[in-house]
């Protein structure tokens, strides 16, 4: 740092990012040329005094953001930093907000503050009296700053920053304010271009004072509680409005939003999980004088709306999201058609219905299309791979769908998630799609009719990282080509009809997380390369053949559940199976033909809920460690061969409780199952 000081003439130093504490203040007093100094994201701490920084009268841009500062110190009648534009101290440890925003105020060159992210514990109640007028700040960001929005403060900024053009208010009140309180201040504001006050449990219907905000650009009042209609709010008036978001409030709004149609500046209009109703336009040869490019209505829960008919005339649309609904019609290919340069379209849930017709011309801009749970009906058309080259993501699950799986989506190279579950589709996967796809990571074709084998050798979804191809009728041994899919995490292919023996292969797959394979006709043993699986969360390979013991080696930390009833599985429960592992919360072993005693390092398991160990061979006494499972639920020892006494310790637990109230001895509706063996109670 010593030969950093000869820089005299340096005008950036970006620091940020390092170790420096306190003392590289006095390191840098002889850079007296700079103009721009970062030191945010370092060791300072506790007190600064704005003295140090007396000798860098050139400096036009100081941050200081995410220290350990806990005061700001600018003496009274401080006459430095005269040139100082923008000074940010987010995320720092200053509790006291009025007594540095009243600081402030010494820097009369001062246009941009940021202080977001801080916690003011001291509320900030002042009147305007004492505080200086900032005539020259422009921008001012205090989101998540834990501030009141009381009448005091924002009448501070109302009337002694006039020359505010934003302001950003976000994540801050700590307590529930009416909306109301924007008329305290803020609509005074006649140059305000863009304003922030989302997430703040403000209340109420929008003031008419906003109305005043002619130059407003960019309004942000999202996460709300506001109500009222927006053809009866100030809304009608702000028409230089370039961007509205009015998301996640309880506001009217109908879908034609004609009262919007003077808005020739507006581009984008944010506005899901509101009431949208189909108010019915007294002007219908009216058209809309604004051109969107993101449209969200969704979560509006419409019911009897139509199709909106204002975008028909809308041409530069590039994300519109008009979920949930309940509008009537069939699938929008005009829309493709109207607008090239649209990227996302989800017209999810909205009872839609008829055939899914795509446009006649390739759209080579769409990204993501989302039309699942809605009542299409026919076949995908098989050219959709050439019509949507472009597509990351396509989700129509949910729907009515038949025939075969178009073998073009192979050509969509740049796919990664496809979903065509809960259809009515027939016929195998395509080759060329398991050869082209070669970055898909979420295939999800589970709940059809399809058949055949999985995949053939020809096969390069090697990113694969969940594969759901449940509730189908495929057929023959899960293909080796799976093992070239090293990122897999997730395999589903419950309720099928595969067979052979489960792969020693899978083993080598570090990241499987889940494995559901039950419901199949899988034979042979557990492999012991399962004990590698060190990721494993879930398995379940219940409702098959599986033979031989349980692997002695299988203890992984992060497993949750095992389900291996209604096999074949024999011997004893041996010290090394399950040992420790504190993760598991459901272990069903139940239909099996174990043998030998319930081990007594059960109490090991010290999550575990269900223990689930019914129609089995086993003997001996029913241990007292069983007593140490404080969070066990369900408790299933039914026919077996287990004799003596009910450990008494039971009368403590929450088993005890679950079996005195309850009349019946059925499997997973009681917690303590012990039937059909001779156990007996004292």
């Amino acid at each position: 740092l010593e030969t950093l000081s000869r820089l005299t003439n340096l005008k950036m130093l970006d620091l940020r990012g390092n170790l420096f504490n306190n003392s590289i203040l006095s390191s840098l007093a002889h850079l007296s040329s700079l103009t721009s100094l970062d030191l945010s994201e370092n060791k300072l701490e506790g007190s600064i005094n704005v003295k140090e920084f007396d000798s860098l009268s050139n400096l036009e841009e100081l941050d200081m953001s995410g220290n350990e500062i806990d005061n700001f110190q600018v003496p009274q009648g401080y006459g430095g930093l005269r040139k100082l534009k923008s000074l940010h101290l987010s995320r720092v440890g200053i509790r006291d907000g009025s007594k540095l925003l009243r600081s402030m105020g010494s820097f009369p060159s001062l246009n941009t503050l940021y202080l977001w992210g801080n916690n003011f514990t001291e509320t900030m109640t002042t009147t305007t009296q004492g505080f200086p007028h900032f005539k020259s700040l422009e921008h001012l960001e205090m989101d998540d700053a834990r501030i009141a929005l009381n009448t005091s403060f924002l009448q501070i900024i109302g009337e002694l920053m006039p020359s505010l053009k934003y302001l950003s208010l976000s994540y801050s009140t700590p307590g529930t304010n009416s909306i109301e309180i924007l008329d305290q201040g803020l609509c005074s504001l006649m140059h305000m271009q863009e304003l922030h006050i989302a997430h703040n449990d403000l209340r109420g219907s929008l003031p008419w004072c906003l109305a005043n905000m002619t130059s407003l650009r960019i309004l942000d009042v999202s996460s709300n509680q506001l109500t009222g209609s927006i053809s009866s709010s100030p809304l009608i008036h702000l028409t230089s409005i370039e961007e509205l978001r009015l998301s996640d409030n309880h506001f009217r709004i109908p879908i034609s939003l004609e009262p919007l149609f003077n808005h020739s500046r507006l581009q984008i209009f944010d506005a899901y999980n509101n009431e949208i109703n189909a108010e019915i336009t007294q002007s219908p040869s009216l058209t809309p004088n604004f051109q969107l490019s993101h449209l969200s209505l969704s979560f509006g829960y419409g019911d009897g709306v139509t199709f909106p008919k204002f975008l028909y005339h809308q041409h530069d649309l590039v994300n519109v999201d008009l979920s949930h609904i309940k509008m009537n019609g069939g699938f929008p290919n005009w829309l493709l058609e109207n607008n090239t340069r649209l990227e996302t379209l989800s017209l999810v849930n909205d009872s839609l219905a008829g055939p899914f017709r795509l446009p006649i011309h390739s759209h080579k801009q769409l990204r993501l299309l989302d039309v699942s749970n809605n009542n299409f009906q026919g076949h995908i058309p098989v050219e959709i791979g050439d019509i949507l080259p472009s597509l990351i993501s396509f989700n129509i699950s949910m729907n009515a769908l038949n025939g075969s799986i178009p073998s073009s989506f192979g050509n969509i190279n740049s796919l990664q998630i496809l979903d065509l579950s809960n259809n009515q589709l027939i016929g195998e996967i395509p080759e060329h799609l398991a050869v082209g796809c070669v970055n898909l990571e979420y295939l999800t074709l589970s709940n059809n009719n399809l058949e055949g084998h999985m995949f053939t050798r020809n096969f390069n979804l090697t990113n694969l990282r969940w594969l759901q191809l449940e509730s189908n009728h495929f057929v023959g041994e899960i293909p080796q080509s799976l093992s070239k899919c090293s990122s897999l995490e997730g395999l589903y292919l419950n309720n099928n009809s595969l067979s052979g023996k489960i792969p020693r292969w899978l083993g080598n797959l570090k990241g499987l997380k889940h494995i559901i394979m039950p419901e199949n006709h899988l034979e042979g043993p557990i492999p012991m390369e399962f004990c590698q699986l060190y990721s494993l969360q879930l398995l379940d390979i219940s409702d098959n053949n599986i033979s031989g013991s349980l692997p002695s080696c299988f203890h992984l930390l992060s497993i949750e559940q095992v389900h291996l009833s209604k096999n074949m599985l024999r011997g004893q429960l041996k010290r090394g199976t399950f040992f420790n592992c504190s993760s598991l919360v459901t272990l069903d072993l139940s239909y099996n033909r174990l043998n030998g005693s319930i081990p007594n390092w059960v109490d090991g398991l010290s999550q575990l809920r269900h223990l689930i160990l019914g129609h089995n061979n086993l003997e001996g006494e029913v241990p007292v460690q069983l007593c140490g499972l404080n969070q066990l639920q369900l408790l299933d020892l039914s026919n077996n061969n287990l004799h003596g006494h009910i450990p008494p310790c039971f009368d403590n637990t929450t088993l005890h409780e679950s079996y005195s109230n309850s009349s019946s001895l059925k499997p997973f509706e009681t917690s303590l199952v012990m039937e059909s063996g001779m156990i007996y109670a004292e």
